[in-house]
C-alpha cells in the first residue's frame, strides 16, 4: 500500500500526508514499479540540502570519447554495446568535501528510439561522495540518449552523460571541440565532406564549407560546447576500408550568424574496425570585410602641404590677408632681369634686391594705399571683407579639405588575411572645401555647412582609381601597401584655389559681376580695384585702370612712368597666373601619388553582427592616417587623416 500511494503522488505531482517529502522524483520509489528501471535504491526521506556550495562532478576521469570529464564541464561521453550495461558514477562534494549518504537521482531526458533503461532513479552517495546507478540497452539498435545526473538543490548544476549505444565495441568517429574566445556560444554543429582522391574539399575556404557551396556529406545535430559528436554509421564504408572527411565545425547565434568556426582535413580518417577522435577548436569567425566603403581623407590646406607647394598656397593664401604686399612680393619674384616688373619693383621699393613695405618709395606709398584702399571698398559686405575687418586668418577656413574616394574589397581575405591587387579597387571621386564666413548656417548643427565640392574630372582628364594589396593583423585592423595612384597634388591644390577658394572671396558671378576663378582675374581685379575692369565693355582695362588711379594720387614723372607701370602690370597678370599655376601643377611627377597606411587602421563592428561598419572613426582620436609620397625631385612624404564608412 505504501508503494501504491507514493507511486499515486509522483504521477498525480501533488502532495501525500503531512511529511516533507517533495514533488520531484522521491528517493525512496521503487524502480521496479517505474517502466525504464529494475530496483529499488534510496532512503525513504530525502534529506534538506545541506548548508554551503555543492557541486555534482563526474567520478570518470575521461569519456570514451577521449575528452576530459571530471571537474570539466557538465557532459560526459560513454559507449554502451548493444545488450549491455554499465554504471554512471557521479561524486557529490559541498566546499570541496565529498558529502556521504546524500541523494543523487537519475532521469534519462532524451531517447528518442527508447534504447535504454535505468536499474534505479536514485542513489545515496559512499563514503567518497560517489553515487551511482546501471545505465542498461534494451535493444539491438544503435543510437544515442542522455541521463541527467542531479540533486535537490537547485544552486548545484546537474550533469549529463551522453550514452553512445552501439553494436560494435567503438564509435567511427567522435569530433570535439574547445573554444576559448570572446563570442556567447551555446551550440555547434559538425559537418562531414568526404574528401576525393586530391585532398577535396580541404579547409583552405571555410567559408564555401559553411555556405555550402560544397554540400555536406554527413551533418550531425546541434551539441552543447561540452559535448562531442558520435557518427556510427557511414553509409557505402566497406568492412575493412577507410576513408577520409574533412570536418567542419561551427557555432551559430540564435539568429543565425555564424560565430566561430573551425576545420579539419587531414585526422578523420574513418575505417569500420577503428575508433577515431577528432579535436576541432573553435576560433571566432573573422566578420565580413568584403564590400564598399565610402572614404573622406582630411589634408590640411595650411599647414598639412608639404614644400615646395606650401610656398605657393601660402602665397596665394596671402593675398587675401595683405594683398598689396604679397602682390607686389609676386611681382619681384618673378621679375627676369632687364624687364619692365624690375623696373616696377625699382619704382615701388627703395631697395629692389629686398623688397619691404616698410621701405616704400612715394610711387610705392600710393600703389599699396591704393590697393589697400580698392580692397577695402571692393569687399565691404563680403566673407573676404569680413575676415580683412576682423583680423581673421583665411587659412583657417582652409585647414579641412575633404577628398572623397571609394575603397572596395570585392572578397574576404585569403587565410593568410591578406588580399591582392586583383581583389579591391579604389576610385576618388572629389574634392570637397568648406568656408564657414557668411555662410548662413551653423556648422555644428548643418555638417555641410558651407561645403563647395568638385568632383575630380574637374580637376584631371583621367579618372583617379587604381587597386592594391592589403591585409589584416590578429586585431582585425587594415593596413594598406604603398601603392601609386594617379593623383596629381599640384593639380589637385591648383584646382582648389582657383575653382574654390578664389569664388568663395571674390566672387562667384552670383551678384551678377563677372566671376573669380584664376588667379588672372583675381591678379586684374586686384590692380584694377574692381571687378567692373573686367567686363569687355570696361572703357579702361585693369592695368589701365591702375595707372588712371595712381595719376589722379600723385604726378607721374613723364608718360615712361606711367608706361611702365602698364606694362609691367600687364607682364604680372600674364607671368604671375601663370607661375603661380606652374609652381603647383609644374611639381607633379608623372607617377603621381605614392599612397598607403602609415600604420595600421582599427576596423569597427558598429552592430555586433560580424560585418564590418567602419574603418577608423570620425573622431579625432579615432582617425586613421595616409603617408602619401610625392615624386618630385626631392621625394617628400607627409601624413594625411581618413576614416571609411561602409557604402552597402
Amino acid at each position: 500500500m505504501k508503494r501504491i500511494a507514493l507511486l499515486t503522488c509522483l504521477f498525480a505531482l501533488a502532495a501525500c500526508g503531512e511529511d516533507e517529502t517533495p514533488s520531484a522524483t522521491p528517493a525512496d520509489i521503487y524502480a521496479s514499479d517505474i517502466p525504464g528501471t529494475d530496483v529499488t535504491v534510496g532512503p525513504d526521506v530525502p534529506t534538506a540540502p545541506p548548508a554551503g556550495q555543492g557541486q555534482l562532478s563526474f567520478a570518470l576521469e575521461v569519456g570514451d570519447d577521449g575528452v576530459a570529464c571530471a571537474d570539466i564541464g557538465d557532459h560526459c561521453s560513454l559507449l554502451l554495446s548493444t545488450n549491455a550495461q554499465r554504471s554512471l558514477e557521479v561524486r557529490y562534494t559541498v566546499d570541496g568535501a565529498p558529502m556521504p549518504s546524500s541523494v543523487i537521482y537519475f532521469e534519462i531526458t532524451e531517447d528518442p528510439m527508447d534504447l535504454g533503461s535505468l536499474t534505479a532513479l536514485s542513489a545515496y552517495t559512499d563514503a567518497d561522495g560517489v553515487g551511482s546507478v546501471d545505465v542498461k540497452s534494451v535493444k539491438p539498435s544503435q543510437g544515442e540518449l542522455v541521463v541527467k545526473a542531479f540533486v535537490l538543490d537547485e544552486s548545484v548544476a546537474p550533469l549529463y552523460f551522453d550514452i553512445i549505444v552501439s553494436s560494435k565495441s567503438q564509435v567511427p568517429l567522435t569530433v570535439s571541440t574547445e573554444y576559448s574566445g570572446e563570442a556567447s556560444l551555446s551550440s555547434w554543429v559538425v559537418r562531414l565532406y568526404a574528401q576525393g582522391a586530391d585532398g577535396e574539399p580541404s579547409c583552405e575556404d571555410p567559408m564555401a564549407l559553411y555556405e555550402a557551396s560544397v554540400p555536406a556529406t554527413i551533418q550531425g545535430p546541434p551539441k552543447q560546447l561540452s559535448q562531442t559528436a558520435k557518427f556510427l554509421e557511414f553509409p557505402g564504408l566497406a568492412d575493412g576500408g577507410q576513408e577520409r572527411f574533412t570536418v567542419l565545425a561551427f557555432s551559430e547565434s540564435l539568429d543565425g550568424t555564424l560565430l566561430a568556426w573551425g576545420c579539419d582535413d587531414v585526422e578523420a580518417v574513418v575505417s569500420t574496425t577503428t575508433s577515431t577522435n577528432v579535436l576541432v577548436p573553435l576560433v571566432d569567425r573573422p566578420p565580413t570585410f568584403a564590400g564598399t566603403y565610402n572614404v573622406t581623407t582630411f589634408l590640411d590646406l595650411t599647414t598639412g602641404i608639404p614644400e615646395p607647394y606650401k610656398t605657393t598656397v601660402d602665397l596665394v593664401l596671402g593675398l587675401f590677408e595683405s594683398p598689396s604686399g604679397q602682390l607686389l612680393s609676386l611681382a619681384c619674384a618673378i621679375a627676369p632681369p632687364d624687364s619692365t616688373i624690375e623696373d616696377l619693383c625699382g619704382l615701388v621699393y627703395v631697395d629692389p634686391t629686398n623688397p619691404s613695405l616698410d621701405d616704400l618709395t612715394a610711387t610705392g606709398a600710393v600703389v599699396v594705399d591704393l590697393i589697400d584702399s580698392a580692397i577695402t571698398d571692393l569687399t565691404a559686405d563680403t566673407a573676404w571683407g569680413a575676415a580683412l575687418t576682423v583680423g581673421k586668418d583665411v587659412a583657417d577656413m582652409l585647414r579641412g579639405l575633404e577628398l572623397h574616394a571609394t575603397l572596395t574589397f570585392s572578397t574576404e581575405p585569403g587565410p593568410d588575411m591578406a588580399w591582392s591587387v586583383d581583389e579591391t579597387a579604389e576610385s576618388w571621386d572629389g574634392v570637397t572645401l568648406k568656408w564657414g564666413l557668411n555662410a548662413n548656417c551653423d556648422p555644428e548643427v548643418d555638417e555641410s555647412c558651407g561645403e563647395k565640392s568638385l568632383f575630380m574630372t574637374a580637376i584631371q582628364p583621367e579618372a583617379v582609381s587604381g587597386a592594391f594589396e592589403a591585409s589584416l593583423d590578429e586585431e582585425f585592423r587594415l593596413s594598406i601597401v604603398e601603392h601609386n595612384l594617379n593623383l596629381y597634388y599640384g593639380a589637385l591644390l591648383d584646382s582648389v584655389l582657383q575653382k574654390l577658394v578664389l569664388p568663395l572671396a571674390a566672387g562667384d558671378g552670383s551678384d551678377g559681376l563677372p566671376a573669380i576663378n584664376s588667379y588672372e582675374d583675381f591678379i586684374l581685379m586686384l590692380v584694377g580695384g574692381g571687378k567692373d575692369c573686367l567686363d569687355p565693355a570696361s572703357p579702361l582695362t585693369c592695368c589701365e585702370q591702375l595707372v588712371q588711379s595712381i595719376e589722379n594720387q600723385i604726378s607721374l614723372p613723364g608718360q615712361s612712368t606711367a608706361q611702365v607701370i602698364e606694362s609691367a602690370c600687364d607682364q604680372l597678370v600674364d607671368a604671375g597666373a601663370e607661375w603661380l599655376s606652374d609652381s603647383l601643377t609644374g611639381l607633379d611627377s608623372d607617377e603621381g601619388l605614392l599612397i598607403g597606411t602609415a600604420s595600421p587602421c582599427a576596423s569597427y563592428d558598429v552592430n555586433a553582427d560580424l560585418t564590418i561598419d567602419a574603418f577608423g572613426s570620425k573622431e579625432l582620436d579615432g582617425m586613421c592616417t595616409w603617408a602619401m609620397t610625392l615624386g618630385t625631385d626631392t621625394p617628400v612624404t607627409f601624413e594625411g587623416s581618413f576614416y571609411a564608412v561602409r557604402a552597402d
